[in-house]
């Protein structure tokens, strides 16, 4: 941009210059990037079961899609998911500096309110975006600052200004704030085009991301300022542009959009392509006008773009995707299963070998149900034509491929919640199962470092930059209710850094260890004066599986007042009756006194 200054260019000069950089560099990074594009799209139609329609005169062959490609990824996906979610808050915030603990803990307060809020949809996203990187090998996403207000109807009461009598209810319309808060959004990897130099998104000098908005929203981006539309017959004039690559995928499984005329219907769309570069974004709209152009809105300074990769490479900006590893095992066990179909149905259905006048066909010797072949001699009458069952082993094949998807994906039966076809050990059982874990558990620290933790950084600088006044953050109490607290801008200043709190995908039979373990070792110190009792009790609830342990444990409140009224229940005992027998106060059973200094309910 400063090379661009210096040439003391008029303003549609420089505009018009970086309308067309940006459509330069689109192509460069479209035509780049195309060995993917098909590459997706077979991924796509292997999740979603599209297998290619049998040539003419085969359509009596079998044909089918085993879904083994979609339970493999649902497998990872729940796994990925449920340990993402497992903890809140889901990301937390660590203080860089002494003197931002307080803040950080503000800040991880904060956020946390923001992903929980019911129309924030984070996990339906997170679903998306998990889902996306598993088939097509990563996902990308766009964060941003979203502000928007909402007009709403509600009935307030009418008094009669004389009497103060009330008369009734009217209704109101005002206008309150529906969205204040960050926003995140996952979006197709087709509509993603990167610096073909880069590694990485900030490793990229730009990326651009594709995008379709209606009339109204090109309208509203105008009125905020946002773009600078100067000749909007002219836009129009390019014509409305669909989204290639959901059309793609629409075609694909043959449901694609029904052709119709947009401007007819009210569903005109305007394509933007709107390139980021850490310090500067520019939009062109329909590849006919430049309408932004302008320094980064945002303090960080990066792109606001995240890109959650599978399996990254080294010096590749594109990882492997879970579908690529398996997608010729898929076409093996598709081929498999109709060609032992096809063999079940031809030894159930006959053939016959019969007298013809004329020489046979190439088609007459194509195998089908209840077909004839023609002959030109016959010393008998027509006979039936043999086939063989299919032999066992071709069942056998089959296991050999799943259990080599399996292997690669790591996702075995016990894995899937299905039965293991192989009887094995405890012992066994255990080694395979902490071996699969360590894989997962791979995986899902790559996908925090490289999904939730860029995430957490928007989250807060946007926080930092946008709140600038008073916030009232509702946060659950120690009694399982709700309360209020106040956070102004100071408070959520700081430098932090983001570690995703995700739980560990332990072992099932580690788990049972560990469960026995904790119980024998609160046996142990339950009674030691110098072990923190209630902090022991927390640990056998979080061994079960229980978060909620301030419900069920008492609070400090509540022991504090149970201990003042033992004391008064022994000290009217004492008053009226004395000492008793046995030396207990009161004439209390002696086993009440139990053991000094544990409080009561403790």
């Amino acid at each position: 941009m400063q090379d661009e200054r210096r040439e003391q260019l008029s303003e549609e000069e420089r505009l018009e210059k970086r309308k067309n950089l940006v459509l330069s560099r689109f192509r460069w990074s479209e035509q780049w990037r195309k060995p993917w594009d098909d590459k997706w799209l077979r991924w796509y139609k292997a999740f979603r079961g599209i297998v290619p329609k049998l040539p003419e005169g085969e359509q009596d062959r079998s044909n089918l899609h085993i879904p083994y490609t979609y339970s493999t990824v649902d497998s990872v996906r729940s796994k990925l998911l449920a340990a993402c979610f497992a903890n809140r808050p889901w990301i937390s915030y660590v203080p860089k500096d002494a003197d931002d603990v307080e803040a950080a803990k503000n800040m991880e307060t904060l956020v946390d309110s923001q992903m929980n809020r019911v129309d924030a949809e984070t996990m339906v996203k997170m679903y998306k975006l998990i889902t996306d990187m598993l088939i097509y090998g990563g996902c990308p996403y766009e964060t941003g600052w979203k502000y928007e207000l909402r007009t709403i109807k509600r009935k307030v009461p009418v008094y009669d200004p004389e009497t103060g009598i009330m008369l009734g209810y009217e209704e109101q319309e005002i206008e309150v704030i529906n969205w204040d808060d960050p926003d995140w959004q996952v979006f197709m990897i087709d509509d993603l085009y990167p610096d073909p130099e880069g590694t990485s998104i900030d490793d990229c000098s730009w990326v651009i991301r594709r995008r379709y908005i209606t009339r109204a929203e090109l309208e509203k981006g105008i009125e905020e300022g946002i773009y600078q539309v100067k000749d909007i017959k002219n836009i129009e004039a390019a014509g409305e542009k669909t989204h290639e690559g959901r059309q793609d995928r629409l075609a694909a499984i043959g449901a694609s959009d029904a052709a119709a005329d947009e401007t007819e219907v009210g569903g005109r769309r305007y394509e933007l392509l709107e390139m980021w570069e850490d310090d500067w974004v520019t939009t062109v709209i329909n590849r006919t006008e430049c309408i932004r152009d302008s320094e980064n809105p945002y303090w960080h300074g990066k792109k606001p773009i995240g890109f959650a990769k599978f399996d990254p490479l080294n010096g590749e900006f594109y990882g492997i995707s879970l579908v690529e590893i398996i997608e010729y095992l898929q076409a093996e066990l598709n081929t498999t299963r109709n060609q032992r179909i096809d063999a079940v149905s031809q030894a159930i259905n006959r053939m016959w070998i019969a007298l013809k006048g004329i020489g046979l066909e190439p088609e007459d010797l194509v195998s089908r149900p209840n077909g004839i072949i023609w002959v030109d001699s016959l010393e008998e009458a027509p006979k039936e034509v043999e086939f063989k069952p299919p032999d066992p082993s071709a069942y056998r094949e089959e296991a050999i491929i799943k259990a080599d998807i399996q292997e690669a994906t790591s996702t075995y039966n016990e894995a899937r919640g299905a039965p293991s076809e192989e009887k094995r050990t405890a012992t066994e059982n255990a080694i395979r199962e902490r071996a699969t874990n360590i894989r997962f558990e791979t995986k899902l620290k790559l996908f925090e470092a490289l999904g939730l933790k860029r995430l957490g950084f928007f989250y807060d600088q946007l926080n930092q930059q946008f709140i600038d006044d008073i916030r009232q953050v509702r946060i659950n109490n120690s009694d399982g209710g709700y309360e209020w607290i106040e956070l102004r801008p100071e408070d959520i200043a700081g430098n932090f850094e983001y570690l995703p709190a995700g739980s560990s995908i332990e072992p099932t039979l580690s788990k049972l260890d560990y469960r026995n373990n904790i119980l024998h070792l609160y046996e142990i110190f339950r009674d030691d004066p110098e072990v923190k009792t209630r902090e022991l009790k927390k640990r056998v609830f979080d061994a079960f599986g229980i978060k909620d342990t301030e419900k069920l444990l008492k609070s400090e409140e509540e022991i504090a007042q149970e201990e003042q009224q033992m004391q008064e229940m022994l000290g009217g005992g004492m008053a009226a009756g004395g000492m008793t027998a046995g030396g207990v106060p009161g004439g209390i059973p002696g086993g009440m006194g139990g053991m000094p200094g544990m409080p009561v309910g403790y």
